[in-house]
């Protein structure tokens, strides 16, 4: 009887010969994907800080604008603004919008008698990352408000009908 021989069977190798063979070669792409990946990866999540940066700015410059806006509205305008960076002024006499166009309708139906506009603003900036330009963002949000009255006591009658029109 004669023996088993075994067949050794002959190794594959990765790499054809030839340009072609090159191509279709499949060792290495797992380091070559984790190499265009990574950058790509650093890119988009920094796009979604910077995004998540300028917004929760945004939303913090509006809400210390309108806070501190109606503050002083609330204390008839009278005094000093509440401070830090919000600059409570005047309201432009060239002004639109609801407010404007309410105050216009009021002189128009009784000349005496006035509302005084406050207007606030503030502003703050956030630095874009180099990938999108390296430059400053400015975020400037702005409020226009009627002022309270004064307290005077409790008036009259005619006393309260007398300073509206006097």
């Amino acid at each position: 009887m004669r023996a088993a021989t075994s067949k050794k069977k002959p190794t594959k190798k990765l790499r054809r010969p030839g340009f072609l063979g090159w191509l279709r070669d499949v060792a290495g792409n797992a380091t070559t994907e984790t190499v265009i990946m990574i950058p790509v990866f650093v890119i988009i999540w920094g796009g979604i800080a910077y995004t998540h940066q300028r917004y929760r700015k945004a939303i913090n410059v509006g809400q210390l604008t309108r806070a501190h806006t109606w503050q002083h509205a609330f204390a008839a305008c009278e005094g000093d603004g509440p401070g830090g960076s919000t600059t409570i002024g005047e309201s432009p006499s060239d002004s639109s919008g609801f407010i404007g166009g309410a105050v216009d309708l009021l002189l128009a139906i009784a000349p005496g008698f006035s509302i005084d506009e406050i207007r606030g603003e503030r502003s703050t900036s956030v630095d874009r990352p180099a990938v999108l330009g390296e430059s400053t963002v400015n975020i400037q949000h702005s409020l226009t408000v009627m002022c309270n009255e004064p307290d005077r006591g409790d008036p009259t009658l005619f006393d309260a009908a007398w300073r509206l029109f006097f």
